[in-house]
């Protein structure tokens, strides 16, 4: 039986050689990632009714509901956060402007997580 003894130079070089043929492939497979092209537009598009204004003000319109307080039921095409609440202090500025099973126009701010309220509208008027 012969015994084949190494130096540490080769093990290293042999250790170097494996670690860098798996970062090769590493590279290869992440690059091949990449290039495979962009996403099919479908795929890519976000509904515009679920994109948050960047400054949280928003242009609502819909029809005025009272439930548990006051709220619109969005038109089509309005975003999500349009049926927010409307905060007490603002119900009798609203109801001035609008009475409820009419159509409106809420412009203002709307905060919130999971239940959504108006805190600062701006202006409010019934539409035809």
């Amino acid at each position: 039986m012969r015994v084949v003894r190494r130096s540490w130079s080769a093990l290293s070089r042999g250790l170097l050689l494996t670690i860098g043929v798996g970062v090769i492939f590493a590279i290869a497979a992440v690059a091949t990632c990449f290039d495979s092209g962009p996403a099919p537009a479908a795929e890519n598009k976000t509904d515009p009714k679920f994109v948050w204004p960047k400054n949280s003000r928003f242009a609502c319109s819909g029809v005025l509901a009272q439930e548990d307080g006051y709220r619109l039921t969005p038109d089509g095409g309005m975003l999500t956060w349009c049926s927010a609440d409307i905060d007490d202090k603002d119900e009798s500025r609203v109801l001035r402007a609008c009475k409820p099973g009419q159509r409106c126009e809420i412009k203002g701010t709307i905060t919130g997580h999971g239940a959504f309220t108006w805190v600062e509208i701006t202006s409010v008027k019934a539409l035809p």
